[in-house]
């Protein structure tokens, strides 16, 4: 009965190794394609960094709703296509 108790409970542990195992490394991969993705659109990089500025020396307060349609607006104004609004 002894024996049985320590290869059920050996059992368990291995179990929930290989489940952390796989949570760590489901998640490594998540979050390596998701950067991929996000670092690979161009001009994300500056966007990031000019967001970190803002943080840390815009004085005032800002609606970022309004911040964000500008951004938006403006990466459409960009591409010159006057029927791109």
């Amino acid at each position: 009965m002894n024996t049985l108790n320590c290869e059920s409970k050996k059992s368990k542990r291995i179990s929930v190794i290989a489940c952390a195992v796989t949570a760590v490394v489901s998640i490594v991969l998540t979050l390596t394609i998701c950067l991929s993705i996000v670092f690979g659109i161009p001009g994300f990089a500056n966007l990031l960094c000019l967001n970190s500025l803002v943080d840390m020396y815009h004085l005032g307060d800002f609606n970022e709703d309004e911040v964000e349609e500008g951004i938006l607006s403006g990466y459409l104004s960009g591409l010159g296509d006057k029927y791109a609004y």
